[in-house]
């Protein structure tokens, strides 16, 4: 039996009211991100004029942005972003990935470009022991991916740091 996605939030809608998160499966989902999951323009349109918090985090996605940058929603990016979403929060999945680190780690060059432009941080490391600390950079690093990396590598601020890279990138050319 196909479900019909419009239906089943319109249902959600009515028995929530104003409560933004539902627990499904011993899991928090937050309503903003089952809009975004179903794709639901007018749902997440209704949820953002109402105020929702759009850092809320769920087990299973991270942020709102998070799943956004999963799902590659160029569009819904720039719209949380723009609202304010905290570029720097950290995914659920035990690897303290930024939503640049995924964009980054995915080769989405337009989205980490949108990221960027909207002031997240190049440099920022991922804590998690097992990723050895990662910053997007590295990430990009080892893709080989150079537009990428040239990307990043435009967007660093600090200026002892832009000499590093300076030096990095001259490295490059042999890579």
């Amino acid at each position: 039996m196909r479900v019909n996605t419009n239906n089943l939030l319109s249902i959600i809608k009515g028995i929530m009211g104003e409560n933004t998160t539902l627990y499904y499966k011993m899991c928090e989902i937050p309503m903003l991100q089952l809009a975004i999951f179903f794709d639901d323009q007018q749902f997440i349109e209704h949820l953002l004029s109402q105020g929702v918090d759009i850092n809320q985090k769920s087990k299973l996605w991270g942020t709102a942005l998070h799943q956004a940058v999963k799902m590659q929603k160029y569009k819904l990016i720039k719209k949380l972003a723009k609202a304010g979403a905290d570029l720097s929060a950290r995914d659920s999945q035990n690897r303290d990935f930024t939503p640049l680190h995924i964009a980054v780690e995915d080769n989405c060059y337009k989205i980490t470009k949108v990221l960027v432009n909207y002031g997240a941080d190049v440099k920022i490391v991922s804590t998690n022991k097992d990723n050895f600390g990662d910053s997007p950079l590295q990430i990009a690093l080892r893709s080989k991916n150079e537009k990428m990396i040239n990307l990043l590598l435009k967007n660093i601020k600090d200026s002892r740091d832009k000499l590093t890279y300076r030096s990095l990138k001259a490295l490059m050319k042999d890579f």
